[in-house]
């Protein structure tokens, strides 16, 4: 497989583990301020386990990793905030580095 096409994986995993990470913390808030704890609890219970172990996961990353994959993928930050840390091209660089050590920390074969 060539890499770009790797890469692309490695990326594309961390944007659907970012979808279904937010996905999790919207439905625990949601439960939490309708009081729907009790009625839902086995699903509520999943939730946090799912944005509990993202989240021990990455802070198994290096800090660049770590900083990418919350902004880029778990918190959907404005488009340009790396600008503050990063140059345009290092940033995307470490951009492809940071998906493939969070997935892999995952241990998510791709």
């Amino acid at each position: 497989m060539p890499p770009d096409e790797n890469q692309n994986n490695y990326m594309a995993a961390a944007e659907y583990v970012g979808r279904i990470y937010r996905l999790n913390v919207l439905r625990t808030d949601t439960a939490r301020i309708s009081g729907d704890l009790y009625i839902h609890a086995q699903a509520y219970a999943d939730n946090l386990s799912f944005i509990s172990v993202v989240d021990r996961v990455l802070m198994e990353c290096t800090e660049n990793a770590r900083h990418i994959i919350m902004h880029d993928y778990l918190m959907k930050s404005e488009p340009n905030w790396f600008l503050m840390y990063f140059s345009r091209s290092h940033y995307y660089v470490v951009r492809q580095k940071a998906a493939k050590e969070f997935i892999n920390c995952l241990n998510l074969k791709l």
